[in-house]
């Protein structure tokens, strides 16, 4: 006896079920090839997450029919291990982050403070986060500091960040101002802070990029012990609250896909030039800052050859890093030589910035 014909619901589920899987493993290749060559493959890398998610439901509904599919959803999943295990952490039941460090430990904050707020006080009638920003930091009790987007005023009408910070117990700092405005009175670009004496320092540019900052790193001698310890900020998406689509449906999504293929472009030869010059470090080295880019990708592979992922080792979920577009995105990453054992990791959810930042101990 034949078997009965499949409802085209069924079918039209199935076809559906394959395009997803094709998807995630093009997906899952993303970190292996050039972003710049192959960027409509690095653009399935964002949505790797959801596209785990609906493989897991499919999965289980096979699971319910006790269909065959069931198999071969989890043969592809399994494929997909290594990149799962870079996109999700699972430390769900660690202990909460302790505030009081021990003794022996390094702690490290990085965080992109997006100019201290400074753009936008205008919509809050000329008020910023800045104080709060600052009370925040202050609160982490960390040894050294990385900041992206870092604002530094001088004109006596600002409050100059870096005196604050020297007055908060940072007395030690190397800030690399990548942009310049009104003849010099503000200054922009990263900033690394220290309660440790900073021995030796040095910056390295990308050249005229839409919106990167370079690369910079200042050696921090901690009793005889010395860490280099790198900032970054590469070529981001600039995703936010502002919207490609003011020309029209049609002329905002190339504008987007414009955005996101010259991002990738800059992001991929600048992640080659970050591990170069880390490979010559000479200490054990400890990389802080805004990849631009999600674990999934080349940008942070590249990068990350070699060191570990605070993240990775002691949080837990998606981990974003970033407020806006998707609660996925985690762009902001602090990166440990496998030398240093790392004890705690944490990212509060502050909404000063379009960026959280992250506290690291290692030992």
């Amino acid at each position: 006896m034949s078997k009965p014909p499949l409802k085209k619901s069924r079918v039209l589920f199935r076809v559906i079920t394959v395009f997803v899987a094709l998807l995630f493993l093009l997906a899952c290749l993303a970190p292996y090839v050039n972003a710049g060559d192959f960027w409509f493959i690095a653009v399935l890398g964002l949505v790797f997450p959801f596209l785990f998610l609906l493989l897991v439901l499919f999965m289980i509904i096979y699971l319910i029919r006790r269909s065959k599919w069931f198999w071969a959803m989890l043969v592809i999943l399994l494929t997909g291990i290594p990149q799962i295990r870079l996109a999700i952490g699972f430390n769900f039941f660690k202990a909460d982050f302790n505030r009081i460090k021990e003794d022996g430990n390094l702690r490290v904050m990085s965080w992109n403070v997006f100019r201290w707020d400074e753009q936008n006080k205008k919509e809050r009638g000329g008020r910023s986060f800045r104080d709060l920003m600052m009370d925040a930091v202050e609160e982490q009790y960390a040894d050294v500091l990385c900041f992206q987007e870092f604002f530094q005023p001088y004109s006596p009408a600002y409050a100059d960040n870096l005196k604050t910070l020297k007055d908060m117990g940072y007395p030690y700092s190397y800030f690399f101002p990548s942009s310049s405005v009104v003849n010099g009175q503000f200054k922009f670009g990263m900033a690394i802070v220290s309660r440790y004496p900073i021995i030796d320092s040095a910056k390295f540019s990308f050249g005229y990029t839409p919106h990167s900052e370079g690369l910079m790193y200042a050696d921090i001698q901690t009793g005889e012990k010395v860490f280099r310890v790198f900032s970054v900020h590469m070529e981001s998406f600039r995703m936010g609250k502002r919207t490609y689509f003011n020309e029209g449906p049609n002329a905002g999504a190339r504008n987007m896909l414009s955005q996101l293929r010259t991002a990738y472009t800059y992001r991929s030869s600048q992640a080659l030039k970050v591990h170069e010059i880390i490979q010559q470090s000479p200490h054990p080295v400890i990389l802080c800052g805004n990849i631009g880019d999600i674990p999934n990708s080349y940008a942070y592979r590249t990068v990350k050859k070699g060191l570990k992922d605070a993240f990775v080792s002691k949080g837990a979920g998606f981990g974003s890093t970033f407020r806006y577009v998707a609660p996925t995105l985690r762009l902001d990453y602090v990166l440990t030589d496998p030398s240093l054992e790392i004890e705690q990791f944490d990212s509060p959810k502050l909404p000063y910035s379009d960026h959280y930042p992250l506290i690291v101990d290692v030992r």
